[in-house]
């Protein structure tokens, strides 16, 4: 079994709300709005790595780990291991619209995923949609 396992199980008891799976000293935390045979939309992807990865490691394996996953691609905006992590952002050219996704590295082994809507006012979430398939190999990769 593995944490992709792990998820599929637990949704296909919950199709929504915030879904947990654990496998192997990993955690996801999936914030689901709707969940089907093939797909789901989330809100948002927390992942807990069952291992420590260097925050600077982290910043320079995510772009290519969730590329083709998340609906934009990603890049490094702030990497400050002093601080304790990273945001990696998509970069203004490639966004769709207003929207983008933001990943936010904490620590060694905290991520967390989220898309987002530019607005004059702010930003406000934003969800996505992805194959079941995707959200598998997103949180194995990671976790």
């Amino acid at each position: 079994m593995s944490l992709a396992d792990a998820l599929a199980e637990a949704l296909d008891k919950k199709s929504e709300g915030t879904i947990t799976a654990e496998h192997g000293g990993a955690k996801a935390h999936v914030d689901v709005v709707t969940s089907g045979p093939v797909g789901v939309r989330v809100r948002g992807v927390k992942i807990e790595r069952g291992r420590d990865v260097p925050i600077e490691t982290a910043a320079e394996e995510l772009p290519g780990q969730l590329a083709g996953v998340l609906p934009e691609r990603i890049h490094a905006v702030e990497v400050d291991p002093r601080l304790g992590g990273a945001i990696l952002r998509t970069k203004p050219d490639e966004m769709r619209g207003r929207e983008f996704v933001e990943v936010e590295v904490s620590g060694t082994r905290k991520v967390d995923i989220r898309r987002w809507e530019a607005s004059d006012e702010g930003r406000k979430p934003k969800d996505w949609a992805m194959t079941r398939d995707a959200l598998g190999r997103l949180v194995d990769d990671l976790g």
